[in-house]
C-alpha cells in the first residue's frame, strides 16, 4: 500500500512534508483493510491525486472547493486526527453552507425575515459557542428545523393568501397550526423573534402540547439498568451508553461528545464528570465502564489509545455518531424519551432538585419540574452552584 499511496502522490518528486505525514498515515493504519476499501473508490484517488498534484499546502479552504461528499469528509478528518489541519467545527460548517443553499432560492421579501433571523438568533449563537473541540449538532439541527418551519410558514402566507410577513394576522397563525400536522408548532420561535423586533404585529402562538408524558415505570428502569450490566458482551459500548441514560438521564446528544477526560479514579474509584462536579460510579456499573474503557472501538486510521472520546467514531479524530447511536439503544428495545424522564422523576425523589441539577448538567426549572411531577419538590434547598 505504501508504494501505491507513494505513486499516487508522486512523493519522490514532489517533497511535501504534510503529503508523507499523510502517506505515514494511511499506511499505518490500525486497520489497514478498511483504508483499502477507501482507496478502491475512484472519487478518493482522483482526489488524493489532486491533492498530490497541488502545489499549494492543505487547507480547509482547499478541501471545501471541493464538491461535497463523505470521502472528503473522512479525508478530511484524517487529516485533522494527523494535525495537517487545524480541528474545527464542522457541523458549524455544514450548517452555514446549508443556510446559503436554502436563502439562496427564495424570493427577497421571504428571504429577508428568514436570513435576519437565521442569521441573528441561530448563526451568531452557535458561533459564539463554537470552539475547535466542540461539535454543534444539536444546536444546528435545532436550528435547521425552525429555520424550515418559518420557510414553509411564509410560502404558505404567500402562496395562499398573498402575504408578507409583516401583513401576518391572527388568524393566519391560527389556521397554519390548525390545518397541518403538530410539527408546524416549530414555527413559534420565529414569530416570537419577529414580534421582539416589530416585524409582526403581536400574535398569540401557543406552544405545542404534549398528548402525554412518555415515561417507563420504576420497576421497567430497574429491569434496564440488569439488563445493560449483564448482556452480550459485544455489546459492551452500547451498554454502556444506555446506562449513562437510565441512570443518570444524560441525553444522547450529550453522551456520544463525553470526552475521555471525564472519567477520573481517585483511589480504585471511577468518577464521571457531566457538568463541573465528578459523580461516583458505583459497581456493577463500574466493572462495565471498565471493560468498556480497555476495548473502545478503533477508528479506521488510528489505534484507540489516541482518541480523546469515550465512544470513538469510525473517522479519524471523532465521536461516535449520534444518530447512529441512538439507532443501536433503540435496538437494545429502550424508549429513550421515557427512560430520561424516568430517570429524572427518580433521581429527583432520592435527593434534592438543585443538587440533581448540578451533577446531571441540568438546569433547575427542568428538576424542579420532574420534582413536582413525582410529587415532591426541594426547590428549598441550597445548591451546590457558586
Amino acid at each position: 500500500m505504501r508504494n501505491d499511496i507513494s505513486v499516487l502522490f508522486d512523493l519522490e518528486a514532489r517533497p511535501n512534508a504534510p503529503l508523507h505525514t499523510l502517506c505515514e498515515t494511511l499506511v499505518t493504519a490500525d486497520r489497514p483493510e478498511s483504508i483499502y476499501t477507501w482507496m478502491r473508490n475512484p472519487k478518493v484517488r482522483t482526489t488524493l491525486a489532486q491533492l498530490g498534484a497541488d502545489e499549494r499546502s492543505i487547507t480547509h479552504d482547499t478541501l471545501d472547493q471541493l464538491p461535497t461528499s463523505r470521502h472528503i469528509d473522512h479525508l478530511r478528518a484524517i487529516l485533522v486526527d494527523a494535525h495537517l489541519l487545524p480541528q474545527r467545527d464542522e457541523a458549524l460548517q455544514r450548517f452555514e453552507r446549508w443556510l446559503a443553499e436554502k436563502l439562496e432560492p427564495l424570493p427577497v421579501d421571504l428571504r429577508k425575515p428568514v436570513e435576519r433571523f437565521a442569521t441573528w438568533h441561530h448563526l451568531r449563537s452557535i458561533r459564539r459557542k463554537s470552539s475547535a473541540t466542540t461539535n454543534s449538532q444539536s444546536s444546528v439541527h435545532n436550528a435547521k428545523q425552525e429555520i424550515t418551519a418559518a420557510i414553509a410558514f411564509l410560502t404558505w402566507l404567500h402562496d395562499e393568501h398573498g402575504r408578507t410577513l409583516n401583513q401576518c394576522r391572527q388568524a393566519h397563525v391560527d389556521l397554519w397550526l390548525a390545518a397541518g400536522p403538530t410539527t408546524r408548532f416549530t414555527v413559534r420561535n420565529f414569530l416570537v423573534v419577529a414580534m421582539k423586533e416589530r416585524l409582526v404585529p403581536p400574535l398569540i402562538v401557543p406552544h405545542r402540547k404534549s398528548k402525554s408524558t412518555r415515561k417507563m415505570t420504576h420497576e421497567d428502569r430497574i429491569e434496564w439498568i440488569r439488563r445493560c450490566l449483564v448482556e452480550e458482551p459485544d455489546t459492551v459500548a452500547f451498554r454502556t451508553a444506555a446506562m449513562l441514560l437510565v441512570l443518570y438521564a444524560q441525553p444522547l446528544s450529550r453522551v456520544a461528545s463525553l470526552q475521555i477526560d471525564a472519567i477520573t479514579e481517585v483511589e480504585g474509584d471511577l468518577h464521571l464528570t457531566f457538568n463541573e462536579i465528578p459523580v461516583l460510579i458505583l459497581e456493577p456499573f463500574a466493572e462495565l465502564v471498565r471493560t468498556h474503557l480497555a476495548h473502545r472501538a478503533p477508528s479506521r486510521t488510528r489505534d484507540v489509545e489516541s482518541s480523546p472520546w469515550l465512544f470513538p467514531g469510525g473517522r479519524a479524530g471523532t465521536h461516535i455518531n449520534y444518530s447512529y447511536l441512538m439507532t443501536k439503544i433503540r435496538g437494545l428495545g429502550i424508549n429513550l424519551l421515557a427512560a430520561k424522564n424516568r430517570a429524572l422523576d427518580d433521581l429527583v425523589t432520592e435527593m434534592p432538585p438543585p443538587l440533581v441539577a448540578d451533577l446531571l448538567g441540568y438546569s433547575y426549572q427542568v428538576t424542579t419540574q420532574h420534582a413536582a411531577s413525582a410529587g415532591d419538590t426541594f426547590a428549598h434547598y441550597p445548591t451546590l452552584r457558586r
